[in-house]
């Protein structure tokens, strides 16, 4: 992983840069990930960072550059493309408001599924990730290989419970509590 900051003339953070090379899978990928503060657009920082990351990526061997875009960011797209970035996939973040949840439905919707799955439990497993459970979490990411990738150049993922050790020390760094939610068939674990 590598990252680049920009600041502005009074010492405040006006941009950043992230890069990621895979080291086990998609050999060939660079993920890479750009933000400038909305006041310093337009100005030529967010084109010197990525550059800097393409730069990066190709000095690491890399042959194809990944980056996402949320497409509420006015601008975001448009600025890709004029970097010479193609849509590979699109994806979409959904929200719920709890507030106007129908607790009726939900209830029933719970019924359902109970009875759809009566040969399951569910577990709820707070970061760190225990050892015991590492292999199996391994699978379940690898699980996501079967995911639709559109136009994308990526390939199948392996992870590895060195990878999930150093994401779990990621969040737990940045002060985030991530919980994973098992469904375990009864019969066999």
């Amino acid at each position: 992983r590598q990252a680049w900051v920009a600041f502005d003339a009074a010492g405040g953070l006006a941009g950043i840069a992230a890069l990621e090379l895979p080291l086990t899978s998609n050999e060939h990928l660079a993920f890479s990930w750009v933000g400038v503060r909305p006041d310093a657009r337009r100005r030529g920082l967010g084109r010197a960072l990525v550059a800097r990351a393409v730069a990066a990526a190709k000095d690491g061997g890399r042959t194809v550059l990944m980056t996402f875009i949320d497409d509420r960011l006015p601008g975001g797209l448009a600025f890709a493309t004029a970097r010479g970035l193609e849509v590979g996939s699109e994806m979409h973040t959904h929200e719920v408001v709890l507030a106007r949840v129908d607790r009726a439905r939900v209830a029933a919707l719970r019924e359902e599924a109970r009875a759809k799955a009566a040969g399951y439990v569910l577990e709820a497993v707070a970061q760190p990730t225990p050892d015991a459970l590492l292999g199996d979490l391994c699978t379940a990411y690898e699980m996501m290989n079967s995911a639709p990738r559109d136009r994308m150049a990526w390939g199948d993922q392996r992870a590895t419970p060195e990878q999930i050790r150093e994401r779990d020390g990621l969040h737990l760094e940045q002060g985030s509590v991530r919980f994973l939610l098992l469904a375990r068939r009864r019969s066999d674990g």
